[in-house]
Formats: C-alpha cells, sequence, structure tokens
C-alpha cells in the first residue's frame, strides 16, 4: 500500500468510513473533510485499511487515483496536534 495516497476522510473523527457513509460518527452531519495521507492514518490506527485500498477507491470514486487538490491537508502541526489529543 502507497504510503503516500491520499486519502478523505472526516474532519472530526478522521476516518474514511465515516466521510464514505458506512460507519457516521457523533459529529458527522456538520463535519466537513480534510485530506490525510495512508501514513498519516496508519499512525492514528483509528480503522481498517481496507478503506484505503485501490480497490475501495474504484468502488467510491470509480478512479483508484482521485485527486482531492482543492481539500484541506494538515500541517505537520496540526497533525502532531491531533495525535497527541488522542
Amino acid at each position: 500500500m502507497d504510503n503516500n495516497r491520499e486519502v478523505l476522510v472526516c474532519a472530526e473523527c478522521h476516518r474514511a468510513s465515516c466521510w464514505y457513509g458506512e460507519f457516521y460518527c457523533d459529529r458527522s452531519r456538520f463535519a466537513n473533510v480534510v485530506v490525510l495521507t495512508v501514513k498519516q492514518l496508519k499512525e492514528l490506527n483509528l480503522e481498517d485499511s481496507a478503506y484505503w485500498t485501490k480497490k475501495t477507491f474504484l468502488e467510491i470514486y470509480g478512479n483508484d487515483m482521485p485527486d482531492f487538490k482543492d481539500e484541506k491537508r494538515l500541517s505537520e502541526e496540526e497533525f502532531k496536534s491531533l495525535i497527541q489529543s488522542l
């Protein structure tokens, strides 16, 4: 699995499964989205990596490498803060 692959996730719970509508978090109704890399998601360890595979991307987006260029990304400091808050 490519650690640099970008994954769109719920900005509140930081899970792709929530953004995909499979398991909504309590704050999903008004949540925004954020882009995290597979490497960051592995560090967070909040959900199974099956949500970040090419196969899943094809099912969700119809493309195994969607372009999330207009979506927010966390800075290194924001990500470190997130890790510390867990």
